[in-house]
């Protein structure tokens, strides 16, 4: 939503605001007695008054060849035709007065003018000549060392800088006038600068600044308003502006309509109708379009009436947008195309890439994907040629869409992502705002974080897809990989390497348009700059359109067809009663399940859609993972995904105490214990027991537990290191572990945790690892993931991967972190794996791991009831012992042998991500 800040003359017209009173009296050589007093008989009445007085002062003025007051009266004839709307003429006689000033060598006044008359081709819609104009005002300003001259230009200039989508010189040119004012104790033109300073912000998406800026205007205007009764009203629909922006619509209409009252008492129809087109912009915002559109309607003739192409262009941009909403394309786009051939011609590069996306937005509504696609490409060109991010991020949010519909879902999620970033970056500069405004800001931002969010999911990346949702709910704004809570503003979307790689080509093309367009503005060669500006947008919608070609992430699923361990694995199972696998791979819409007991093989089919009501496999998953991660309501999530892997097999589970899973592509992400059986009303914990495996791990299965008792070596961290908040219960969980009785061994915390230490520890061979520390997992590019050591180094799996059986040895390691469990897909489609499986292949024989990040206090306690728990009932396997405490945590039953009861950690949030892997004997 375009600011209307500075629409009326700023500074110049500061002669007839007072009357024209001593303003008027500016120029360094004196009109005759007689034409000085027609001017002065201008003061104190009405303006059409004024003008004929001034009209009878320039004739007098050249029938006595008074070629200084001819020049006075002409200006301030231009000033007097500007209050009375009639500009061209105003014009006319500005030029007049400027070509005496110059052969009076009347170096002030010839500057005065000159501003003038850049600020009424702004209005009229030249901003390059106005540009040129202005540009040569401040020259004079500084060469005559005229403070309030060069104030005054600098800010008409910032303003018409602010209109041409150059924010950065813009505030750059206001804050130097703003010191002068400050200087001269100006509170009027303070007022007027802070106004203008706000508007520039709120240019940039910055409407937090920019509102500061705003009320900081308020209450000067409220003091001090100007004779026009302007100000104040061009303020309110500022802050009204902001408001919307911000996505609070109520504050916005409050505002709007303050300033719209006051245009309407002092019978300002031209400012009200711009009020009546914000207005309509919000009530379409909140549903209302209709009534929108009829608002832009009567604002329209208006526009045209004033001549001001920029407001002209704006109104038919958002009835065209408006009519498109309505199904009324043709009409819509109608509007739009008017609209975006005005803004290319008035040179604003920011409106014509808004029109651009309604334009491909009504394409894309009716299916016509290439026209949308050739539309949002060169918006997109645009939006960087002028820094508008926020105006990027919208573009590449419809860019996303556009190749989804083209089935190049590599491309789709590239530009999702950029979107959320950009996105991301935009929510940096909100977190001073009172808390409702973000989170009004955050709604409006949603759709974009779930569309990529859904995509990542259908294409099995499930990681990504998670730490998508969190970041865009409000309890979710937590730091997503690792345990415990920090603020995740400062944190982006992963990207993969063919990602990366893409996104530097992109940066650098679109860099370089916007640095060749800098160059433009600042008054470089027009000629060899306008074809480098053409040929490097052609380069940059080039390399977009190549984009999937270029982005490889194929090869995500990992489908389970080879039976050949089925035979081996009965065997194994043989030796554990009441124990058999399950293997589960999707294929198309449906979930192959091959239920493995020491006597039968049974295969059932499960159809995805009826299973889980309509949504997609990918959906579901996702939702569930959210639900949990929220503490939401988890049956609600989850009862359709145990409808799908395991109601088909109820009969054989039945007779089942534990269950091994081996499970394909998204399936891994899923936690088996909080599914809920909505028949029984109970999870599937309570049901059986629940062990990840993989057949090439079957040999390392032993046929009943070790009754020997565990020994082994501990690593915790509890202090904060870079954005990795501490963990103050690490240290608890050590000394319950090490306790007597429990776990024999020794552990080292912080700085003795070091990775020589590490190495040393592990050349022991150990018969159990325990590690509390974070792990950060990047799902675009897993193997650089890496555990936190004490010292504040990293240990990422790359370096692990590099070291042969360097868990040779362990029975079991505990990773007490956070994600340690999940893996993801490389751009080449080969599997990365997390931390867990890596230390399977590297020689531990079972892992207990997370699925998610896990919370510091309840995982101390679940694990040191775990390990208290093994070493009472030695003859118990890992896995029996695992369910144990999660009924425990499920059911309240308190930990650490106390009585009572002990509900806080009773949601599966607390007790489902724990899995275990391999061994579960």
């Amino acid at each position: 939503m375009k600011s209307l800040v500075a629409r009326v003359v700023l500074n110049i017209i500061a002669l007839l605001l007072v009357s024209l009173g001593p303003g008027m009296q500016v120029q360094s050589q004196r009109p005759t007695p007689a034409v000085q007093q027609l001017i002065d008989s201008t003061r104190g009445i009405h303006m059409r008054i004024a003008r004929q007085r001034l009209e009878q002062a320039v004739a007098l003025a050249i029938k006595t060849n008074d070629k200084s007051g001819q020049a006075l009266a002409e200006y301030g004839l231009g000033l007097a035709l500007n209050y009375l709307e009639l500009k061209r003429e105003a014009l006319v006689e500005m030029k007049k007065a400027r070509v005496l000033q110059h052969d009076l060598r009347d170096s002030k006044g010839e500057g005065q003018t000159i501003t003038a008359m850049g600020n009424l081709l702004r209005e009229l819609g030249d901003s390059r000549e106005a540009e040129q104009l202005l540009k040569e005002a401040l020259q004079i300003a500084l060469k005559t060392h005229d403070e309030s001259a060069e104030a005054a230009t600098r800010n008409a200039l910032g303003s018409l800088l602010g209109d041409l989508n150059r924010n950065e010189e813009a505030i750059d040119e206001i804050q130097q006038a703003l010191a002068i004012r400050k200087k001269q104790n100006n509170r009027r033109e303070i007022g007027v600068c802070l106004n203008n300073l706000g508007s520039a912000y709120a240019n940039l998406n910055q409407n937090e600044t920019a509102l500061s800026y705003y009320f900081q205007a308020l209450p000067i205007r409220r003091e001090l308003p100007d004779p026009r009764q302007e100000s104040l009203p061009i303020t309110l629909t500022n802050i009204g502006t902001a408001y919307y922006d911000l996505g609070q619509y109520d504050q916005a209409l409050e505002y709007l309509n303050q300033a719209r009252t006051l245009f309407h008492s002092v019978d300002r129809q031209d400012s009200e109708f711009e009020v009546v087109a914000d207005i309509a912009s919000v009530y379409s915002a909140m549903g209302k379009k209709t009534s929108a559109l009829e608002m832009l309607r009567q604002a329209l003739p208006i526009a045209r009436q004033k001549g001001e192409k920029p407001f002209e262009a704006d109104v038919l941009n958002k009835m065209g947008a408006l009519e498109c909403d309505l199904k009324n394309y043709e009409a819509g786009l109608d509007l739009c195309s008017q609209a975006q051939a005005m803004m290319r011609q008035i040179g604003d590069r920011g409106s014509e890439a808004e029109a651009l996306d309604n334009i491909g937005a009504a394409h894309f509504d009716q299916g016509h994907i290439p026209e949308a696609l050739s539309d949002f490409q060169a918006a997109l060109a645009m939006r960087r040629e002028v820094r508008s991010r926020d105006g990027e991020a919208i573009t590449l949010a419809w860019l996303e869409r556009i190749y989804e519909k083209l089935h190049k879902p590599s491309a789709a999620i590239a530009f999702g992502k950029l979107a959320v970033n950009i996105t991301q970056t935009l929510r940096r500069d909100i977190r001073n705002l009172p808390e409702p405004l973000q989170r009004s800001l955050r709604e409006k931002e949603r759709d974009v974080y779930q569309a990529l969010a859904s995509r990542l999911a259908a294409q099995g990346r499930i990681p990504e897809a998670v730490q998508t949702m969190a970041l865009v709910n409000d309890d979710q704004y937590q730091q997503f990989l690792t345990r415990g809570t920090a603020p995740a503003l400062d944190l982006n979307i992963e990207l993969t390497p063919a990602e990366q790689t893409f996104m530097r080509g992109y940066e650098e093309r679109a860099q370089h348009l916007a640095k060749i367009r800098d160059t433009i503005a600042s008054g470089g060669p027009a000629k060899d700059q306008a074809s480098a500006l053409q040929s490097t947008t052609k380069d940059l919608l080039a390399y977009i359109s190549e984009a999937e070609s270029k982005i490889d992430n194929s090869g995500i699923a990992n489908k389970l067809s080879n039976t050949s361990e089925y035979a081996k694995l009965q065997g194994r199972l043989a030796s554990t009663p009441k124990t058999a696998a399950i293997y589960a791979w999707q294929d198309g819409e449906s979930v192959n399940l091959m239920f493995v007991s020491p006597k039968q093989v049974v295969t059932k089919t499960s159809q995805i859609a009826s299973a889980l009501g309509g949504a997609s496999l990918s959906d579901r998953i996702l939702f569930m993972l959210v639900q949990l991660r929220s503490r939401d309501n988890v049956p609600l999530s989850s009862s359709g995904l145990y409808d799908l892997l395991i109601r088909p097999l109820e009969k054989e589970v039945e007779s089942c105490d534990t269950v091994l899973w081996c499970l394909d592509g998204t399936l891994r992400y899923i936690p088996i214990a909080a599914l809920y059986d909505s028949s029984k009303h109970r999870y599937a914990v309570e049901e059986f027991g629940s062990a990840l495996f993989t057949p090439t791990m079957l040999d390392r299965v032993r046929d009943k537990p070790s009754e020997t008792r565990w020994q082994g070596v501990g690593f915790c961290v509890t202090k904060a290191h870079e954005a990795m908040p501490a963990l103050p219960n690490a240290e608890q969980e050590m000394r319950r572990i090490f306790a007597p009785n429990v776990l024999q061994g020794t552990w080292y915390r912080d700085e003795l945790f070091t990775e020589a230490a590490f190495e040393k520890a592990m050349l022991t061979k150990p018969g159990v690892v325990h590690i509390a520390s974070h792990f950060n997992f990047l799902p675009a590019n897993g193997i650089e993931s890496f555990l936190l050591l004490g010292d504040g180094s990293h240990l990422t799996l790359r370096q692990l991967s590099s070291r042969s059986n360097f868990f040779q040895g362990v029975e079991l390691l505990t990773l007490s972190s956070c994600q340690t469990a999940v893996g993801t897909e490389g751009a080449n489609g080969n599997e990365v794996q997390g931390l867990a499986l890596l230390a399977q292949k590297q020689g531990a024989a079972s892992v207990l791991a997370t699925l998610w990040p896990v919370e510091d206090e309840s995982t101390s306690l679940f694990m040191a009831e775990f390990y208290r728990r093994k070493a009472e009932n030695p003859h118990l396997s890992k896995l029996v012992v695992l369910r144990t405490v999660q009924l425990q945590l499920l059911k309240g039953d308190n930990t650490e042998g106390n009585s009572g009861q002990d509900h806080r950690f009773a949601h599966p949030y607390y007790w489902a991500p724990f899995v275990l892997l391999g061994d579960w004997n």
